[in-house]
């Protein structure tokens, strides 16, 4: 059986990440083979070094699709988002499976528009939807005409080897604060800077990270400057093993706009980071009062990181407990079981 991961992006952030851990894990099972189809990117180098296959595309349409299924000859196409699954269900032929893996909730699924009502349309053809949060199907308008393909799958998760990743590096950063993601409009970058900044007003030795590239990285850079910000928030990019940072770090600070899952909150916690986030898709279930905080306003958000920073006691508590919340999701055997019954029906 050969199964084809079909994508827009070339970035290596979440969804990415998560289809990584899943070729990894069907490396060695004999009767499913797979490939990676995406356009070129930061992702292309991180599977060459897998030696895992890579076709690259020329934007995502009719005519690419069916290049690389001419090329692959796939039985089903994990097609990864919305509109991967849109371009899948409308041109790839009927005798191939398509699953759709939804790992985002964008706010435009809540309304009924063009969007929603094109993938309404296209989920007819979906074996299978799924999805990594109860939130990303609660929030979809029309979720109740889908439901009965819907399968909450959640994210693959090894706590164990957050941990090990860790320790492969020595760094001398130890910011108070990080912050980990694509710097774009959903991770809301320029609120953290704010937050950073209201943290400042009475601690002024506060020191944050900034670990992620993206499309605000110039405005992120001009927020800082006009904060006077330069010696307390340093941003170091993209980083292929951001946990060798993030072990330094105290708090992890995650004001996203939407969120399918919120996989780096698990990673922070497995870590014994505290996790201070919005109350967003899949942090609302994974982030709890006993691990972290929710917060909306940016006085919230600095309330609760200041008082984990003043109080060594309650950090010491929230730290132990985030660590079992990690533990509690550390699924990835199980995970990867469901995923080959869904393959092999």
């Amino acid at each position: 059986m050969r199964v084809l991961h079909f994508l827009k992006s070339g970035e290596y952030s979440g969804a990415q990440n998560v289809i990584c851990q899943i070729m990894e894990a069907f490396d060695n099972i004999e009767d499913i083979e797979m490939a990676y189809c995406s356009e070129g990117g930061e992702i292309q180098g991180v599977l060459e070094k897998k030696h895992f296959t890579f076709y690259e595309i020329n934007g995502m349409n009719k005519r690419e699709l069916l290049r690389i299924i001419e090329l692959y000859h796939p039985d089903i196409i994990h097609a990864h988002d919305f509109s991967a699954g849109v371009v899948a269900s409308l041109y790839a032929p009927k005798s191939i499976t398509i699953i759709n893996h939804l790992h985002n909730n964008p706010s435009w699924i809540k309304k009924i528009n063009i969007k929603t009502m094109i993938y309404l349309a296209a989920s007819r053809n979906f074996e299978k939807i799924l999805t990594v949060s109860e939130a990303v199907n609660r929030e979809y308008i029309f979720g109740r005409r889908i439901a009965s393909k819907v399968e909450v799958i959640g994210n693959p998760f090894n706590a164990k080897e957050i941990c090990d990743k860790a320790e492969e590096e020595e760094r001398k950063e130890n910011p108070d604060i990080a912050f980990i993601g694509r710097l774009t409009e959903q991770k809301d970058p320029i609120k953290f800077i704010q937050i950073v900044d209201e943290v400042k007003k009475k601690k002024e030795d506060i020191c944050a990270m900034m670990i992620g590239t993206g499309e605000m990285e110039a405005e992120c850079q001009a927020a800082i400057q006009k904060l006077h910000l330069e010696n307390h928030i340093k941003m170091v990019g993209f980083k292929k093993n951001p946990y060798v940072y993030l072990k330094n770090a105290i708090i992890l600070c995650m004001p996203s706009k939407w969120e399918g899952f919120g996989l780096v909150a698990l990673e922070a916690m497995a870590l014994g980071k505290p996790v201070v986030a919005s109350d967003v898709g899949g942090l609302h279930e994974i982030v709890t009062e006993s691990c972290g905080h929710h917060a909306d306003k940016i006085e919230d958000y600095a309330e609760y990181i200041l008082s984990l920073l003043t109080d060594k006691n309650l950090y010491k508590k929230v730290s132990c407990r985030a660590r079992q919340r990690a533990e509690e999701y550390s699924n990835i055997d199980v995970y990867m079981e469901r995923l080959r019954r869904i393959y092999m029906k």
